[in-house]
């Protein structure tokens, strides 16, 4: 069945299908979550990019969630990155790549040889943004999901207007494929912080954390105190620094206490509001 992005907000404990129901701390492989073909199984997990929303406050009760605390909202995402990554990292999207000259291709299908890694680009959203038959003419501009690939071949829906065909060119994005935050990335592109204690490891989909009263985050290496009640950025390797509260492009949130130089356990609790738009300041 072929994979359809879809918008999906759900409240606590309140999952609609309930039969896909997965829990925070969860990782699902993406040969348990795509079929045979590459194609999205819908009954079973939540679809890319399905968000679910929390409330997790100290009480009477058992605190639930020690990463957790207060009003916290989640996205389900995918780590094809190459690599593991850690509880606690900041991620934003893989970066899009651009497919130039394609070899063919139909209303459903572009073939270009030896440019694309077997069923990791499922999930990506392909615009058509050359025609080179004519400037303008179609499919220029129109779009689809891919549900399935091979290392030539991009398989998606719906069907374009018109048949792709040589040397037309497309641009794919990722919305929910996950790589590691870096120095300078703006809120806008990052999606959020991993939760799981055993992180999300590559291949692997899973539940970051984009919003939070509270959440515990990794911060950059001992040797180096961060004070808190201080805006922070990305910083290499998925970690959180103090930055300049005037590049607001690139705030990610609020540093809640000071972390010293001698920590050696990295971590520090964080009020964080990722994928937003910031205007930046003059």
């Amino acid at each position: 069945m072929p994979y359809y992005p879809q918008s999906n907000v759900v409240e606590q404990h309140a999952f609609q299908p309930a039969q896909w129901f997965v829990a925070l701390e969860d990782t699902i492989a993406a040969t348990e979550y795509f079929d045979g073909t590459g194609a999205y199984e819908t009954q079973q997990f939540p679809p890319l990019g399905a968000r679910r929303v929390e409330n997790a406050f100290m009480g009477a009760g058992v605190y639930k969630n020690v990463k957790v605390h207060g009003h916290a909202e989640f996205i389900w995402v995918w780590n094809n990155s190459g690599g593991d990554l850690d509880f606690g990292t900041l991620v934003k999207r893989r970066a899009s790549q651009t497919v130039t000259n394609l070899d063919s291709g139909s209303v459903r299908t572009a073939v270009k040889a030896a440019t694309f890694t077997a069923d990791k680009e499922i999930g990506g959203l392909l615009t058509v943004y050359d025609d080179a038959g004519a400037a303008g003419a179609a499919p220029e501009a129109e779009y689809a999901a891919i549900w399935k690939n091979s290392v030539a071949t991009l398989y998606f829906q719906p069907d374009l207007t018109t048949a792709l065909a040589a040397n037309d060119d497309l641009v794919i994005v990722y919305p929910y494929h996950i790589v590691a935050g870096a120095a300078g990335d703006e809120n806008a592109n990052l999606l959020g912080v991993i939760i799981a204690s055993g992180g999300i490891p590559d291949g692997y989909l899973g539940w970051v954390c984009c919003k939070a009263d509270a959440v515990k985050v990794a911060c950059i290496a001992a040797g180096t105190a961060i004070t808190g009640e201080n805006g922070i950025i990305a910083a290499n390797g998925g970690l959180v620094t103090t930055g300049a509260g005037g590049a607001t492009t690139l705030n990610v949130g609020y540093l809640l206490h000071t972390l010293q130089s001698d920590s050696v356990a990295r971590y520090a609790m964080c009020r964080i509001d990722m994928n937003t738009t910031r205007a930046a300041t003059a």
